[in-house]
């Protein structure tokens, strides 16, 4: 774990499985989610959750798929109820690419013990290793490269619980497979090629 205050870094907690291809969100000030993953060549639907204050993992919902190389984000619901949900997308299974959602909403407690999976709407592609990065008002997450022609922007959106992956007719100049993003102040969406 890193302190980017006073630069220092120190062992975390150890996963308790052997995971890569992973993704993780922070859901609040003191807990985090890694989502799904490749354990041992295989893939996972499990999620643990990391409470920082006490350095234990828990065990989460599981997703309705399992996912490797997914995109992953936490998005608020545009109706100002302040309902915030995770959002899960693509990625891959054991046999291909995948153009599914899934969405968890997070309940105001945080508490995540009694919350399940709900699938989401569909991409029009499949897509794997694209980026995916909110919106300062946390209420778009965009995901950036990857799928069909490797070039393209979508934009997730939530309103009174129904969420929804539009075209924003965005194109990134060059093809990006394997994409970390990340929103700067100036709102521009800075894809990275990993």
């Amino acid at each position: 774990m890193v302190n980017p205050l006073n630069g220092t870094s120190e062992y975390g907690p150890t996963l308790p499985m052997r995971l890569v291809a992973y993704s993780v969100v922070k859901l609040n000030a003191t807990l985090a989610m890694v989502i799904g993953g490749n354990p041992a060549g295989d893939v996972t639907n499990a999620t643990l959750t990391l409470d920082i204050s006490s350095l234990q993992w828990s065990l989460g919902p599981e997703m309705l798929e399992g996912r490797k190389f997914h995109m992953s984000g936490v998005i608020l619901d545009g109706d100002g109820s302040g309902q915030k949900y995770i959002f899960v997308t693509g990625g891959r299974s054991t046999e291909k690419k995948l153009a599914s959602s899934e969405v968890l909403p997070v309940p105001a407690s945080g508490s995540l013990y009694d919350s399940e999976w709900i699938e989401g709407p569909p991409m029009a592609v499949e897509r794997d290793k694209a980026g995916e990065v909110s919106s300062q008002d946390q209420k778009t997450l965009y995901i950036v490269g990857a799928g069909e022609d490797l070039k393209s922007v979508l934009a997730v959106t939530c309103f009174s619980g129904l969420c929804e992956i539009t075209e924003t007719g965005v194109k990134l100049e060059d093809k990006r497979d394997g994409v970390n993003a990340v929103l700067m102040p100036d709102q521009w969406i800075h894809p990275c090629l990993v």
